[in-house]
């Protein structure tokens, strides 16, 4: 049963909004993604069933669409046609982020994984159909002991299955540029210091030689796009000497260079730019796949503008703009060139695709991404310029809802992930869900984001919760004092460094907002750049250099950190993210959580086990929206679409307003002995802890032996949780399990009361099973019994691998007392685990 809730709204205001848009519709692609085969006989496309997402193909003109690779759990979002025969795909299959290539027989629908290894990442393919048909080159990142490598380069024959290593990478190159001899001809080198350089071979034989180099201003904005036809010159996004960006032409052999195109205010969007392996299938730069020659270039300032370069295509855009109003991008063309599968984007209404014929000058409607959006009313997305407090240009966009004066509205600032990136006009299904609920959508392209030249991006070093967060604030006075917003009902939303700001906007501005929603937020920003891998070197010396370094920076850091300042918070808060994340820790946000409601403010925390950094199920994500949409509902007035929320596949931590609190079920249990109750309270911890227990046996039989041993205690002791007033049920449960395990292996093992600090080592309790969020509460749960400075110490040692100068450095202490603080914590573990029930 479906309803619409109305909370505090007036009938004057909800009752003149357009019919409410269900989730599922705003936020469900139906198809996407089409894409013309190398002879143009045949379109393959991505179509969702049961939300995950299948690729199909088709002969355009007519109505035989087949599905060719179906999944159960998780799609596909990137696939290339690699021979009229074979297309080629890439899969992320747990969701954290390490994606692997398969090929599809379009003719039978075999699919074979083109790595042996499964514990590796592939980036984008390479392919060369002209000259060589059968074979794709791939960067491969090997994964050893859970740390990624730097990519090393492979050609493989689609054909026999042959993997052969092309060039093993040095350590610091990041990118591989294939030349049209389908042979890599261009690395960029990421130096120690941040800097970015761009090094050609002459010759096959010859060594790498360097041809221009970026510092740390530039390297952001600037990215090499491709050779020439005859490999001679190489076209180049450029930022150098220059505030936008440019297309320049650079020959190899002298270093000369020629500026293609260029836009006095703002740069080629980037963040559209493909880098696979057809340049010429790009949102931004559009590429002769012939020639390889520049045909045209768009800018972005508030819509999409293309400057054409070759003019033989002028009657072709003339053309294409006749057939939709939206911006346009060629997504996919033949090897001929007489086929171009266009997609408009539009602000209020879904993606359409055409088939553009070049010869006819005529465009066949193929799809729309999201075609049941046709029969609902849509807000229109309109550009917004505003001065911040110290007089810089910030440029964003507003939506308003339809049908309601745009008078003291409550409004959600939407805040753009990156931070290096940029909102854009285009349908954005989170942007039309908060209008059609009844919210203004405010959205501002900060400093530090692309598109608006080098100074305005360099202008947010350093400027996390600073400038770059005032700029946020200031975009919401400038709707308040346009009278649209009310100050009394105005919330802020993000992801990533959205989220981060979103937690920011909690902690130093709570007076502004009512209420906050953060996902994947990294709230100590010491701990965040720490967490990212070693092998980012070039990732990590820009983070260094754009929010700081921990080091150097780590008063400016600490004062920039929401995590050191939530007693700040008075507002409700939800928090979510994906346990698999490689970017924010999951302890992180779980302390911040329990610290927040230590204080009374009223806080949800949303886990995805089976997510990574990404929330990218289809499933999940509704879910999320769901629970979103009550959560904003309740403190900013909005229409809420009520729908039932099956939490099988997630966790949510108890709140004062959340029906789903396992405390409900597990009154029942008590109070009626209801058995059924109680299957299902503890259905979904079987995989987890099964999985908790083997990795303290080692014995798959014996974990089994001892899941069901566990049950039964708990079916026998369940009233003691109650006592337990400030312990998640989780925690509890995972604390039988491992009482059950721990005398299980003193009464088979004659295991001495005297345990090594090594034989609870935190890491290797979690090694294995890092997908289960309540394993990873019980572990965290052991830490936070420990009392400062304890505490700290076990969680730098055992949860962030830092060594003993590291914490001694943080802690500001000597390595001496590191250890003298490990040894106690040793002491209190031992004692904890043997009083454990």
């Amino acid at each position: 049963m479906k309803q619409v809730f109305y909370s505090h709204l007036t009938q004057a205001w909800w009752s003149d909004l357009p019919e409410i848009i269900p989730r599922e519709i705003l936020f469900s692609e139906t198809v996407k993604d089409p894409k013309i085969s190398p002879d143009g006989k045949k379109l393959a496309y991505l179509s969702s069933v049961n939300n995950v997402m299948k690729l199909c193909i088709k002969t355009p003109g007519k109505e035989d669409d087949r599905v060719i690779a179906e999944f159960k759990k998780r799609g596909i979002n990137s696939y290339i046609w690699a021979t009229d025969k074979y297309i080629v795909y890439l899969q992320d299959k747990t969701g954290n982020e390490n994606r692997l290539p398969y090929k599809v027989n379009i003719e039978n629908g075999e699919i074979t994984l083109l790595t042996s290894d499964e514990n590796c990442k592939v980036g984008l393919p390479h392919c060369n159909r002209e000259l060589f048909p059968d074979e794709l080159i791939f960067p491969i990142f090997s994964i050893v002991k859970g740390k990624m490598s730097v990519p090393d380069l492979y050609r493989i024959n689609l054909n026999s299955g042959k993997l052969t290593l092309i060039e093993k990478n040095p350590g610091n190159v990041t990118t591989w540029l294939i030349d049209n001899n389908f042979m890599p001809r261009g690395i960029i080198r990421m130096k120690d210091n941040g800097e970015k350089e761009l090094l050609i071979k002459d010759k096959e034989q010859n060594d790498w030689k360097k041809l221009l180099g970026w510092d740390m201003e530039d390297r952001l904005l600037s990215c090499p796009l491709c050779f020439t036809k005859d490999n001679n010159y190489i076209y180049i996004v450029d930022s150098r000497n220059h505030n936008t960006t440019r297309i320049i032409k650079v020959e190899i052999k002298t270093g000369k260079t020629n500026v293609i195109a260029f836009n006095r205010e703002y740069d080629i969007y980037t963040n559209l730019l493909n880098y696979s392996g057809h340049p010429y299938e790009n949102s931004s730069v559009l590429i002769n796949p012939e020639t390889y020659e520049i045909e045209a270039v768009a800018f972005y300032k508030d819509r999409k503008k293309w400057i054409i370069i070759d003019k033989t295509i002028k009657e072709d855009f003339k053309a294409i703009k006749k057939l939709d109003r939206g911006d346009f991008s060629v997504v996919s063309r033949d090897d001929a060139n007489k086929t171009w599968i266009i997609a408009f984007e539009n602000d209020k209404g879904p993606v359409s695709y055409y088939s553009f014929d070049r010869e006819l000058k005529k465009g066949t409607f193929i799809f729309y991404n999201r075609p049941l959006l046709k029969d609902y009313t849509l807000a229109q997305m309109e550009g917004i310029v505003f001065k911040s407090r110290d007089n810089m240009t910030i440029h964003g966009y507003i939506t308003c809802p339809v049908g309601i004066k745009k008078e003291k509205l409550p409004l959600l600032l939407l805040v753009h992930s990156g931070p290096w990136h940029r909102d854009i006009w285009e349908y954005n299904p989170t942007v039309q869900w908060f209008a059609n609920r009844g919210y203004v959508c405010l959205q501002v392209n900060y400093r530090g984001s692309t598109g608006y030249g080098r100074e305005f991006l360099n202008a947010g070093n350093k400027e996390w919760g600073g400038k770059m967060q005032d700029d946020l604030v200031d975009g919401v006075k400038w709707a308040i004092e346009k009278g649209i917003a009310d100050p009394e009902r105005i919330a802020i939303y993000g992801r990533g460094y959205g989220g981060y700001a979103a937690l920011a906007g909690a902690v130093f501005t709570p007076d502004l907002f009512c209420c906050a929603i953060a996902i994947q937020c990294p709230g100590n920003l010491i701990t965040f750049i720490q967490s990212l891998p070693k092998t980012w070197k070039s990732q990590n010396s820009m983070f260094f250099e754009r929010v700081g370094k921990p080091d150097k920076d780590r008063d400016l850091l600490i004062s920039r950190s929401p995590f050191y300042r939530l007693e700040q918070i008075k507002i409700p808060l939800l928090i979510a993210y994906g346990l698999n994340s490689s970017r924010v820790k999951s302890s992180e946000p779980y302390r911040m959580v329990q610290t927040i409601k230590s204080k009374g403010i009223a806080v949800e925390h949303i886990v995805f086990p089976d997510e990574g950094h990404e929330i990218s199920k289809q499933e999940n994500l509704l879910k999320f929206y769901a629970i979103t949409e009550k959560f904003l509902s309740k403190y900013m007035s909005g229409r809420y679409f009520s729908t039932e929320i099956h939490l099988k596949d997630i966790y949510m931590s108890p709140s004062s307003d959340n029906s789903f609190h396992e405390g409900s079920i597990i009154d029942k249990i008590l109070k009626e002995g209801d058995t059924c109750a109680f299957e299902e309270l503890i259905d979904s911890y079987r995989k987890p802890l099964l999985n908790h227990l083997f990795n303290l046996t080692g014995n798959p039989d014996v974990s089994r032996e001892l899941l069901e041993e566990t049950f039964f205690r708990v079916w026998l002791h369940l009233n003691s949780y109650s006592f337990f007033e400030n312990i998640p049920f989780s925690s509890w449960l995972f604390k039988v399990a491992t009482n059950v395990a721990y005398k299980h292996r003193r009464k088979n093992f004659n295991v001495s009361n005297e345990i090594s600090l090594e034989e609870i080592n935190l890491d290797k309790m979690t090694d294995g099973y890092e997908e289960n969020v309540e394993d990873r509460i019980f572990t965290h749960s052991l830490i936070d019994s420990l009392k400062e400075p304890y505490k700290t110490s076990m969680f730098l040692r055992f949860m962030k691998d830092l060594d003993y100068k590291e914490i001694a450095s943080l802690m500001k202490t000597d390595t001496n007392n590191v250890k003298i603080y490990l040894y106690r914590a040793k002491k209190h573990l031992l004692k904890s685990f043997d009083n454990l029930l």
